[in-house]
This record gives structure tokens, C-alpha cells and sequence, in this order.
């Protein structure tokens, strides 16, 4: 993120925080802000990254989540998704970033099954028993991905 951008963004946060101060009563007891980014392997900061783009991006994230006093990291690897969620102090905060789980993730197919599925037909739409991978992912601990060789 550029500097500028940055302090705009700070700047957004702290009149929210203001407006939240002066205006308390008049909001809901449940209040949460839920900023949210998705990396991409062509975006132009992550491919100025190179090789491994994503992953050295989240793995920057990550690092400055750690420095941060009393946040709360957390991965998730489910489906095709990948998500790092930085927990501010509070729990009212939470900073979501995700990325395609093959961007730091390897995908290996360990064989095939038989799943019952819905199908498209020429026609109508029918369901059938059919052969789908089983397939599994070597995801290592974010940082460990980005080690230079």
C-alpha cells in the first residue's frame, strides 16, 4: 500500500471512530467493521513481488499482524479459498484477506470417487453417479512458503 493511500485509510478509520464516540447511543449494540482485501497474483504490488507473489503479500500481512499488540491471527483453507484474519484487541474488528487457496497452496489429486451429482443435460437436468478426483492440499504454514531456496 502506498503511504498516502494509507493515511486516507487511516484518516476513514478515525473519523468512523469519532462518529462512533459522539453518536453511541444512536447505534446498534452489535457493531463490527469487517475490512476486507483479496489478493491476486496480477495485481501490480504482487507481481512487482515475483515468483510467489501471494504468498510473500499474506506472508507480509501476517508479520505485521504478529507485531501488532493483542491481535489475533487466524488461517482458513476451505474449498478453493484461502483466508488470514487479523483480530484486533477488542473482537470488534477483523481484517480479512483472501486468496485462491493454489496460490499458496499445492493441489494433489490422490485418486477418484463415485459422488452422485446434479447434471446438465441437452434436456432436462438429471442426477448421476459420477467419477470426481479426491484431492488434497500440502498447505505449510504461511511463512514457510516464502523461504528463499
Amino acid at each position: 500500500m502506498e503511504r498516502e493511500i494509507a493515511y486516507e485509510l487511516a484518516d476513514d478509520l478515525r473519523s468512523l471512530a469519532s462518529l462512533i464516540e459522539i453518536n453511541y447511543e444512536e447505534l446498534p449494540r452489535e457493531l463490527h467493521c469487517n475490512p476486507y482485501s483479496m489478493i491476486w497474483s496480477w495485481s501490480p504490488e504482487t507481481m512487482e513481488m515475483g515468483k510467489n507473489g501471494v504468498p510473500k503479500q499474506l506472508a507480509g500481512i501476517m508479520r505485521a499482524g504478529l507485531k501488532h499488540d493483542g491481535c489475533d491471527i487466524k488461517k482458513e483453507y476451505t474449498g478453493n479459498r484461502f483466508k488470514l484474519q487479523l483480530q484486533m484487541p477488542n473482537e470488534r474488528i477483523v481484517y480479512e484477506i483472501s486468496a485462491q487457496r493454489d496460490e499458496v497452496c499445492t493441489k494433489r489429486v490422490t485418486g477418484t470417487h463415485i459422488v452422485e451429482k446434479d447434471v446438465p443435460p441437452e434436456g432436462e437436468w438429471t442426477t448421476q453417479m459420477v467419477e470426481e478426483d479426491v484431492v488434497e492440499w500440502d498447505c505449510h504454514p504461511l511463512l514457510e512458503v516464502v523461504k528463499d531456496n
